[in-house]
């Protein structure tokens, strides 16, 4: 007796006093489950960086939260019927499946999610003005608010992979 998705048509079905609405009734009661169908319901809605990075985060918690609750085995795995033995590719991990499921790239939802956090850093400080800014900037460009915060520190710079001086093999003699 809850609605997942279809929260207007509801409304809209109550304002003019219908006894009945069609509905389509979602067979778990599983928290996991309704979370993750709200966000696919609402997927081909335009997102900014705010709306990205939220959903990013909480897809990667159900993912998160499902692969320890499965072992290594993941959902797709389970729906296809295959064993960790059967398996063909890689599972990925729980922060590029939920990049996957948003139809965005890694780094991009990675981003917003970090960018998303340093707001809600910045309001729990108290400066309510910067976390404004920087959602502003968010909600319009993912990589330039990214950018913004690491300027400013909020967010730290990660540093790139530094190249190996020795070469990554060895002779089978020296092995």
């Amino acid at each position: 007796n809850r609605v997942i998705s279809g929260h207007r048509r509801y409304d809209a079905a109550c304002k003019l006093d219908m006894d009945e609405v069609p509905v389509v009734l979602f067979r778990s009661d599983d928290e996991l489950d309704i979370l993750e169908a709200l966000i696919e319901s609402n997927r081909q809605r335009n997102k900014d960086g705010v709306i990205l990075g939220r959903e990013y985060t909480t897809l990667q918690k159900i993912f998160e939260e499902r692969e320890s609750k499965q072992g290594n085995r993941t959902d797709r795995e389970i729906r296809n019927g295959t064993s960790d033995f059967q398996k063909s590719e890689v599972p990925q991990p729980p922060s590029r499946q939920a990049a996957a499921q948003l139809g965005v790239a890694y780094s991009t939802a990675n981003k917003a999610a970090q960018t998303v956090k340093a707001i809600d850093g910045l309001i729990e400080q108290g400066k309510q003005r910067e976390a404004s800014q920087l959602e502003t900037t968010l909600r319009h460009n993912i990589s330039k608010a990214h950018a913004q915060a690491q300027e400013a520190g909020i967010i730290p710079i990660s540093k790139p992979k530094e190249e190996p001086t020795e070469p990554d093999y060895i002779t089978l003699a020296e092995w």
